[in-house]
């Protein structure tokens, strides 16, 4: 194997195993608005448990009838890979953690980050705060 070979493949290994958050913002017209209340659009028991002491860490309140409504979904990965890198390297994550922002039938922004271990309420209020930050939320 060639040395420039060699360093793509470590370089690959190294690159593609960051934290790395996606978003996605479908309406520029809510950057710096003001966004204080927001209602919930989860019905899975768990979810709502986590997200509801999330919600007001992250300097919202959750009221019914808001006009912007947070959606949360999330999954736990099925580990399979027989690879001995993987998890050298920390290359694996547990699971992912998606939030939805919309303003009645409107998606106006969404950010999905994966996680290392157990779903929690600090994870979801991070992310709120990514979400504020992204928007300039005031």
């Amino acid at each position: 194997m060639n040395k420039l070979t060699l360093i793509l493949l470590i370089a690959i290994i190294f690159l593609g195993c960051e934290d790395k958050t996606v978003t996605h913002l479908y309406q520029k017209k809510i950057i710096g608005s003001h966004i204080k209340t927001l209602s919930l659009a989860n019905t899975e028991p768990q979810l709502i448990t986590l997200i509801k002491p999330a919600i007001k860490k992250a300097g919202f309140t959750l009221k019914d009838g808001s006009p912007y409504t947070i959606m949360i979904e999330s999954r736990k990965y099925s580990h399979h890979c027989n690879n001995p890198l993987t998890p050298a390297y920390d290359a694996t994550y547990d699971g992912f953690i998606k939030l939805h922002l919309s303003q009645g039938l409107k998606e106006l922004y969404s950010i999905q980050e994966d996680f290392h271990g157990e779903l929690d309420t600090d994870k979801i209020a991070s992310l709120l705060q990514k979400m504020k930050n992204d928007l300039q939320l005031k």
